[in-house]
């Protein structure tokens, strides 16, 4: 892998900026900050259609973004399905922000299925009264037609069964548009 190299994007995306890293060919980018209308998806649009043409992947490492408007999911929507009209995309580290809205929104991720490497669960202890997160892979949840069945955690302080902490079906809906 090359070096992280840090995107400078216009004074108005203030508080959002996007770090990359470059092998032969992948480009991981690292969305980091508050993602509303002010982030400029149009220069970091121009950034990739500029790369190297070897570069055939692009990976979205999604554990930074802080904050997510509806200003921000427009951009982001159109931003994506601009980048996947020309390059195989994956996401990994997909944080609650994001499944949140790819669970109401199933073109968040691209109008087709989606790649995604891993996602945070939500974890709650009764017991202790501990929200924890957990990073899942699409296959540690069991998915029938109707329902999904997040895997199981101990807590790490009390060792008490932790409770899913979100409504199952509604967290995973995303999950149905998703390649296993």
């Amino acid at each position: 892998m090359g070096a992280i190299a840090s995107v400078k994007l216009s004074e108005h995306s203030a508080g959002f900026r996007i770090e990359t890293e470059q092998s032969a060919h992948q480009l991981i980018l690292f969305p980091i900050g508050e993602m509303n209308e002010d982030v400029n998806f149009s220069e970091i649009s121009q950034l990739i259609l500029n790369l190297n043409p070897s570069v055939k992947n692009l990976l979205f490492d999604l554990r930074g973004v802080q904050s997510l408007n509806s200003g921000g999911v427009r951009s982001w929507i159109l931003f994506i399905e601009q980048v996947r009209s020309r390059y195989a995309c994956q996401f990994k580290n997909v944080n609650e922000l994001f499944v949140e809205q790819a669970s109401m929104l199933t073109n968040f991720f691209g109008r087709n299925s989606a790649s995604i490497e891993s996602f945070e669960g939500p974890y709650f202890c009764s017991h202790c009264k501990t929200r924890t997160i957990h990073m899942l892979k699409p296959t540690d949840v069991r998915m029938t037609k109707q329902s999904f069945t997040p895997p199981s955690f101990k807590c790490e302080q009390c060792d008490g069964d932790l409770e899913f902490d979100a409504l199952e079906d509604e967290y995973f809906n995303f999950m149905r548009n998703v390649k296993t």
